[in-house]
């Protein structure tokens, strides 16, 4: 394909007169163009302080805005240090208005609210400016892959220097947690709210070191960041080599340099930059070169977590009971959990397939594992602030005896904010919905129909005098719930090795009803910690995702408020 001057002439003429019209002299880089690219070098401009300033655009221009880099220039705000790019729009670049503007407006507009936004000029806090912190972190390039967890802190808490105990998880990616900062007298600083120790086996926890930073530092790579904690407490030069991996395994000295940064747009707070030199046993049985790694971290905390929805923080006290993992529940399980739900419990008494990865949460590395231990440890590695109880048990099983009944029971209604049942069982369903009125709890259901052409979503209030999980047979039965949608009762599949016959259905349609009963359980849960009446005030919501021919159409939801029903015998 031609580049985009000679698919689109008049517009390349344009932007040549644009630079003209604002007395903005300019040189085609001949090398650039020969390679297919466009790059101008532009002189005079602004008029009163001329600054170099080298200026490519995009192969899908005029789509996208150009970049402008200013290599002589030192700015402390708006410009990547790496590459001296200059930022004249927000970091998504959602303002270029591909229609209309061009490098000479964006150069006319913005390069001179750019430079008087500096912190040393005098009308810089009058400067309209993207609302966007720019932290130095944001501008390095650490290892691909690495992650180190660091405890949010206070900078006017911590001191000059001290140590880390920091969970090793491993090692090419580096990944691993800091789980204690303590200052040079022994006195904790800040934890780990994300990990405890007990995540980790004993020697996979290490010593680490720490200093404060006089200033924000420039940009660098690991050994810059070394030198300059080095400067900051001499100690440091010497390595305090740790071995989370044994004798045999590789040897890691690990540095935090704390120091104050523009966390949020014109807001200091503390930061930290995360160094570590490993060295690993080469064949001849002698340890190899020592390598220096610059390696991610990011500043974890509950408040920082909930920053992104902070209504969900109303959740942490709520207690859900999942019954039933399967291929509506498994997503269910994941959802609560990432919304911020407190405690997930657990129960089912089924092992993973491989073969239904196809509409269950985890895929096949989850095969042969029982669901709520597959479950479970997916939720603890991804969701911190959500504790998951695993109970590996069939509501219901005739094999309990009294005194694990008794535990099921406790396990599933004690101290229970609210009851999700996804097991689609008559049965358990009838269980479930009678307990938790007993126990006072609110109890949710859900099920998908046959091909998930439907399903349906429902609330029965611990109110004994409301319409309950019975009432809504009664009403399927004489018509006043509509029938759900489903395909043929022969369109069922019994897969090889499989003891049951089972129905079909996409995930991506099953999650439909997923989502419905989930936020239903959120509101829930929040009606009840807070004394709020819930938002959901129907009883019955029913899912058509095919019309009557079976053919696709949107997601079509039927609520119903319905009374006690007639004959149902709870009331």
């Amino acid at each position: 394909m031609p580049p985009w001057w000679e698919r689109f002439p008049a517009r390349w003429e344009q932007e040549q007169q644009a630079l003209r019209d604002q007395g903005i002299s300019f040189e085609i880089d001949p090398a650039a163009l020969a390679a297919g690219q466009l790059i101008l070098r532009l002189t005079g401009f602004p008029a009163e302080h001329p600054i170099e300033l080298h200026c490519t655009y995009p192969v899908s221009y005029p789509y996208f805005a150009p970049q402008v880099v200013a290599p002589s220039l030192e700015l402390q705000r708006h410009q990547t240090p790496s590459t001296k790019q200059l930022c004249l729009l927000d970091r998504s670049g959602d303002r270029w208005l591909p229609a209309t503007d061009t490098l000479a407006s964006l150069l006319a507009e913005k390069l001179p609210e750019v430079l008087a936004s500096q912190p040393d000029e005098p009308d810089g806090d009058q400067i309209f400016e993207a609302k966007e912190g720019e932290p130095i972190t944001v501008y390095l390039n650490p290892e691909p892959g690495s992650f180190v967890g660091f405890p949010a802190f206070a900078l006017e808490a911590v001191g000059e220097r001290g140590s880390l105990r920091v969970g090793v998880e491993g090692f090419r990616p580096f990944r691993a947690t800091t789980l204690e900062i303590t200052n040079v007298n022994g006195q904790l600083i800040a934890f780990s709210d994300a990990r405890q120790q007990a995540s980790y086996p004993g020697p996979q926890v290490v010593q680490g070191r720490w200093v404060r930073l006089p200033r924000r530092p420039s940009f660098g790579d690991a050994a810059f960041y070394y030198r300059l904690a080095i400067e900051a407490c001499s100690d440091l030069a010497q390595p305090a080599w740790q071995k989370p991996w044994g004798e045999k395994g590789p040897r890691v000295d690990l540095i935090g340099l704390l120091f104050e940064d523009e966390m949020t747009w014109r807001g200091a707070a503390g930061n930290v930059i995360f160094v570590a030199k490993t060295q690993e046993w080469v064949a001849d049985g002698k340890r190899g070169k020592v390598e220096t790694r610059l390696l991610r971290a990011e500043l974890e905390s509950r408040g920082n977590y909930f920053l992104r929805n902070p209504s969900a923080q109303s959740l942490s006290p709520g207690v859900v009971s999942l019954v039933g993992t399967g291929s509506i529940g498994s997503p269910a399980a994941k959802l609560l959990a990432q919304a911020g739900v407190g405690t997930l419990r657990l129960f089912d008494g089924d092992v993973v397939e491989a073969g239904n990865a196809i509409r269950w949460e985890i895929g096949r590395a989850a095969a042969g594992f029982p669901k709520v231990q597959a479950l479970h440890s997916m939720l603890a590695h991804n969701f911190p602030y959500t504790k998951v109880a695993p109970h590996f048990v069939r509501v219901g099983d005739p094999r309990l005896d009294p005194a694990n009944s008794a535990r099921l029971d406790a396990a599933i209604f004690s101290n229970t904010t609210c009851i999700l049942d996804a097991t689609a069982s008559t049965r358990v369903n009838q269980y479930l919905a009678e307990m938790a009125q007993l126990h006072s709890v609110p109890y949710v259901w859900m099920h998908a129909t046959n091909g998930a052409w439907g399903g349906l979503v429902g609330i029965a209030s611990p109110d004994p005098a409301r319409c309950c999980w019975m009432c809504h047979l009664f009403y399927l039965e004489d018509g006043t719930i509509e029938a759900l949608p489903h395909a043929p009762d022969d369109d069922v599949i019994q897969p090889p090795g499989c003891l049951d016959p089972t129905f079909t259905g996409s995930q991506v349609d099953l999650t439909e009803t997923t989502l419905l009963a989930t936020r239903v359980v959120i509101d829930q849960v929040t009606a009840s910690l807070t004394g709020a009446q819930p938002a959901y005030t129907w009883n019955v919501a029913t899912l058509c995702l095919r019309d009557e021919q079976g053919h696709p159409q949107l997601p079509v939801w039927k609520s119903y408020v319905l009374p006690p029903h007639a004959r149902c015998p709870n009331h």
